[in-house]
């Protein structure tokens, strides 16, 4: 595993404020294209000469295209893969009236200045074996960046990257891809491999499209390999009943978290994805990841993994641009004109009440916690623990996880940072708190107190509800909205 590098804390790139735009009016304004390209040969070039105890360009020079590089993979990875989506079902599903043909019914982000083929975070890329089945049958085809989730519109209207796609609907999407696994099954009708909801749904879905790919995937039930295409050459089966429900049951901006890449039969958990707003500045010991993550890197790591399904990527030369252009990111100012006397107010409350898990710069984690103190589900914790994965698409995963190091329990966590929280619309990993409204009960929301032994329950500050007056309340909201 890839040892963190002993580095600053701080942006590594002068002038970052003046260049780069992460929050904007629209998509291209903060895409930036013209700036980032070919920025990440230039780092990876130079890079190179310097392991050779050489160098060409200055450091400011140097620093500037890593970090440049590393907003460039944000939004467009630019790795190969051996999971891809084949970009002829994002054809197929922009026929569907409820999707459309910019995807924005499955939550993608789009607005009137984006005009290429894709929407914000779906991009273009190609499968590591150049020989494998995919590669024959399929000639292109798509991922998600880390933009598709991590990047979201603000309430003020503003595209900002860093924020939670909250609009995303990532269970639809999933049941969307399963259709041509299903479309070449087949045990297509079999209701104990296939939901009664899915096989209807996929039925009627094929009615609609006769097109030759759909007539291509239905042509492999008839061959006596069918159950070897499946498994080994498409590389997916069908998941578990369990996890086909998740995906039915999940909302906009909550996912089931490791799917469609593992699948475990016991249990389903759900998270929101996390800010990135200042998430590489400080050595944390969680980063709101299920797996027991200890560093940036690592965080930034599962992601290519999960994405790549390959550790060739877990190197200095791609997870270095990223950690440094995530410790550039800053959260977008709030435009909400501030209450000077309701503000002082809640820094007060706030300092007195919060400071022991909370900073006041960012609303960071002081110091680590025990997971019980936050009442974290074991689950959680623990996600790996005797997992043993029984269908091909998560054996392929899980082996990578292990191979990266990935695989361990988490045993002390820093409490979520507050930079930004003013942003999201859903305020804990599983949703269980809407807005800040919700988290203080105010304004007639009101929060009921779950079983925190279910894995999609957080029990978390249960008391800011009964404990605090309406007024402390108000004052530690109106503070909250300028983190």
């Amino acid at each position: 595993m890839i040892q963190p590098l002993q580095a600053s804390n701080s942006c590594i790139m002068e002038n970052f404020d003046n260049e780069v735009v992460n929050t904007g009016d629209s998509l291209n304004e903060i895409e930036q294209a013209d700036l980032t390209k070919d920025q990440c040969k230039i780092f990876q070039r130079e890079f190179k000469i310097r392991k050779r105890n050489r160098a060409k360009l200055s450091d400011p020079a140097f620093n500037r295209a890593k970090v440049l590089c590393g907003k460039w993979i944000f939004l467009n990875l630019g790795m190969k893969t051996k999971i891809g989506v084949p970009a002829k079902i994002f054809d197929l599903i922009r026929e569907f009236p409820e999707v459309g043909k910019d995807l924005k019914g499955l939550g993608f982000l789009s607005d009137e200045t984006w005009k290429k083929e894709w929407p914000f975070g779906i991009v273009k890329s190609s499968y590591e074996n150049p020989l494998s089945f995919k590669r024959v049958t399929v000639n292109k085809i798509v991922q998600l960046s880390c933009a598709a989730c991590h990047t979201g519109q603000l309430s003020d209207g503003r595209f900002s990257i860093g924020a939670s796609n909250e609009q995303l609907e990532y269970g639809r999407f999933n049941v969307y891809t399963l259709y041509t696994i299903w479309l070449a099954d087949k045990r297509k009708l079999d209701e104990t491999r296939w939901l009664p909801e899915l096989i209807e749904k996929y039925s009627n879905l094929k009615k609609l499209n006769e097109k030759g790919f759909v007539k291509t995937l239905e042509g492999m039930t008839i061959l006596p390999v069918n159950d070897f295409i499946i498994k080994h050459l498409i590389g997916e089966e069908p998941p578990p009943l369990e996890a086909q429900r998740s995906f039915i049951n999940t909302k906009a901006g909550i996912y089931n978290g490791f799917a469609p890449s593992l699948n475990f039969k016991d249990r389903q958990i759900y998270l929101t994805a996390p800010q990135l707003y200042g998430i590489g500045t400080e050595a944390e010991a969680h980063y709101g990841s299920l797996a027991g993550l200890k560093n940036i890197d690592d965080f930034i790591n599962e992601a290519f993994v999960y994405t790549t399904r390959t550790t060739r990527y877990s190197k200095e030369l791609y997870l270095g641009p990223v950690r440094e252009y995530l410790k550039c990111l800053k959260a977008p100012e709030n435009k909400k004109v501030k209450d000077i006397d309701l503000y002082n107010k809640g820094k007060t409350v706030f300092t007195s009440s919060c400071t022991s898990c909370h900073d006041l710069k960012n609303g960071a984690g002081s110091n680590t916690v025990a997971p019980e103190i936050i009442r974290t589900p074991d689950s959680y914790l623990n996600l790996f623990t005797n997992y043993k994965p029984t269908e091909v698409q998560s054996k392929k995963t899980f082996k990578v996880i292990q191979k990266a190091g990935l695989d361990k329990s988490v045993d002390s966590i820093k409490v979520r940072r507050l930079s930004g929280i003013w942003t999201r619309k859903s305020l804990t990993s599983n949703g269980q708190v809407d807005d800040l409204d919700h988290l203080f009960c105010l304004n007639k929301s009101i929060r009921t107190n779950l079983d925190t032994s279910h894995p999609k329950t957080q029990g978390i500050h249960s008391d800011l509800c009964s404990d605090y007056s309406v007024e402390e309340k108000e004052a530690l909201k109106e503070y909250l909205l300028y983190f």
